[in-house]
């Protein structure tokens, strides 16, 4: 019994040796993409939207929240990439009803923005005479 009591003695200092560095390593990811999300705010500020485009596709790879998705939206709108922007602003929904108290601001601003792109979105009827065609939208390729 008192060998079992100093082997549970002598291993909590070792998990919390071993849990520590977890943690801090995750509260320095966190604060890493909150100052590349302000990064990317600034860009966005300067019109600079494919910079500040990369950086929040970046971000989204480790934490893809309503925040980020709506601005990659925003970003992708500002280039050209309606359908993609479009497709973000829903995604960007999507997930804010998730959990509407963590992202009330794109609640408010993403499905305006949204309608308004889709009187936008070019509507192309392609129609072929035979053999196959490749279609590529927004640097995406179609199905047949």
């Amino acid at each position: 019994m008192r060998a079992l009591f100093l082997s549970l003695v002598l291993a909590l200092p070792l998990s919390a040796v071993t849990c520590c560095p977890r943690e801090a390593h995750a509260q320095d990811e966190v604060a890493e993409l909150k100052a590349r999300f302000k990064q990317a705010l600034a860009l966005e500020n300067d019109g600079q939207w494919e910079e500040a485009l990369g950086i929040f596709l970046t971000i989204a790879e480790k934490r893809r929240s309503p925040q980020v998705v709506f601005h990659i939206g925003l970003c992708q709108e500002q280039t050209g990439r309606l359908t993609s922007a479009r497709e973000s602003f829903e995604e960007a929904i999507s997930l804010a009803n998730a959990d509407p108290k963590v992202a009330p601001d794109v609640l408010e601003n993403a499905p305006p923005r949204l309608d308004a792109l889709k009187g936008r979105i070019p509507r192309i009827v392609l129609v072929s005479q035979g053999g196959a065609r490749t279609v590529i939208m927004d640097g995406k390729e179609l199905p047949p």
